[in-house]
């Protein structure tokens, strides 16, 4: 399979996938770099065309219905904007924000 299919688990829906990744040392250049090195890089958006589904041999057969799964993580865009390599800070200073309803404007 394609290093760019991305399978939800070993059997069942999959398909062709884009990610976008935060890198946290952009000053270390490029060479050598990996994506695996998750303190330095954070996947925080991703879209999987769901085309395939994945049998439990592997064999592939397109779906009746594809669909788009994309996804942004909360947590990881917090890690960003605070410039966070991990997510345990963020997660606690989450949790102690408060959370308001967002005002609503009548037309």
């Amino acid at each position: 399979m394609h290093p760019c299919v991305r399978v939800v688990c070993r059997a069942g829906p999959c398909g062709p996938c884009s990610e976008l990744y935060y890198d946290f040392h952009p000053e270390r250049g490029t060479q050598g770099a990996s994506l695996e090195d998750d303190s330095r890089f954070i996947e925080f958006y991703n879209l999987v065309f769901m085309e395939l589904n994945r049998s439990a041999d592997g064999a592939l057969t397109p779906l009746a219905a594809k669909n788009i799964d994309t996804g942004m993580g909360l947590e990881r865009m917090a890690q960003i904007l605070q410039v966070r390599a991990r997510a345990l800070s963020c997660a606690a200073h989450l949790r102690q924000a408060p959370v308001r309803p967002p005002a609503v404007t009548r037309w």
